[in-house]
């Protein structure tokens, strides 16, 4: 069956020949045939071609003076760069023995002297087609591996991640069950609650992410009042933010409408400002704000936390790396933010210094 379907539309063939008017006829027939050819008289230039340039095939003739094409053929087989470029000898000879010498060598394939054109351009891509089908096998197990690897790591920072929650759980349903104080009562419930809460963004940030990794996650775009969606995310965290003594405010364009996916840039809030009282200290200050950026919205969440280096930033930024910093916890929450406002034809970055606290900016399509 000819392979075809992974050609490309400049699919290159290395000839190697000592006859001129071989090479011509060879060259015309390439052309012809959508293939780009470059030529050599003798092994010594072909090897010199070689250093410089990767070929997708090599069609070589088996008798020429000095460094014939067998010698050519090991030369080329045994350089790690070169040795998946499949080789097709031109030849007169058909003796079983030398034929099977060049397969030994490493020849994928050989055609005799004179050759039919038809046959030779046939085998041609039927060997090119092969060679870039193995390669995209490659390529795609190369990135399997890396998915199955980031997939490991994930689930084992969430498992490490969900064992302090529910540990909590455990914990605080004890000393209730202990205590006598309807203050401290009310204190535990309270830290149950967040307990809770973030065991509950963590399991979604989980499915959101999962989905997400399949494309099973649509965006719909609708218009959205971002101030509202940062005074709707400010009230799910007064709570936490009170007992750590959070000082929390929202700023902005009240009438500012995006368009974008309501329940990822929520999702993108929920975890942007969930960090920030995460990892701000106690008495700290958050900024929620909400501005025009040309034709962008552009939302801010500011705080007075640990603050990152530049090396964090870029960590936390890379969408190949689940990085675990002060504020990504799992890695799992920044990643989905990064993934989101992607979607939703906005970018991310962050401005911070060490000590003194961080900012994380997303933009958003305007709605006109």
């Amino acid at each position: 069956m000819e392979q075809t379907d992974n050609l490309t539309s400049d699919s290159t063939v290395l000839v190697v020949d000592d006859s001129m008017a071989n090479l011509q006829l060879i060259g015309s027939v390439l052309i012809e045939n959508g293939l780009k050819p470059s030529f050599s008289t003798n092994g010594a230039n072909a090897l010199l071609f070689l250093e410089h340039n990767i070929p997708d095939l090599v069609l070589l003739d088996i008798a020429m003076p000095g460094m014939d094409g067998f010698e050519i053929c090991k030369r080329i087989k045994t350089d790690p760069r070169m040795e998946s470029i499949p080789i097709i000898f031109l030849t007169a000879r058909t003796q079983t023995d030398e034929l099977v010498k060049g397969f030994d060598l490493g020849a994928v394939d050989y055609v005799t002297k004179p050759f039919n054109k038809t046959e030779l351009v046939k085998r041609i891509k039927t060997h090119i087609g092969l060679k870039n089908a193995v390669q995209t096998i490659k390529e795609q197990n190369h990135e399997l591996a890396r998915l199955n690897e980031a997939k490991d790591k994930i689930f084992s920072v969430i498992a490490h991640d969900l064992r302090g929650p529910v540990a909590n759980f455990k914990e605080i349903s004890e000393m209730l069950l202990d205590t006598n104080s309807s203050t401290h009562s009310t204190e535990l419930l309270m830290m149950l609650k967040n307990s809770a809460t973030n065991t509950y963004i963590l399991l979604e940030n989980l499915l959101n992410w999962s989905l997400s990794q399949r494309d099973k996650l649509p965006v719909k775009m609708q218009v959205l009042r971002v101030y509202g969606m940062l005074t709707q995310v400010l009230s799910l965290y007064s709570p936490a933010a009170k007992i750590k003594g959070l000082q929390m405010s929202v700023d902005g364009d009240r009438a500012l409408e995006a368009w974008a996916d309501y329940d990822m840039v929520y999702t993108t809030l929920r975890n942007l400002v969930g960090n920030a009282v995460k990892y701000t200290d106690a008495g700290g200050n958050i900024e929620l704000k909400v501005t025009v950026f040309g034709d962008m919205v552009l939302v801010a969440v500011k705080d007075t936390g640990v603050g990152l280096t530049g090396e964090e930033i870029d960590k936390i930024l890379n969408p190949m790396e689940f990085y675990r910093s002060v504020y990504g916890g799992s890695g799992l929450g920044t990643k989905l933010c990064l993934e989101f406002v992607k979607k939703n034809g906005g970018r991310m970055w962050i401005e911070s210094v060490p000590g003194k606290g961080s900012t994380f900016f997303f933009t958003l399509p305007k709605h006109h």
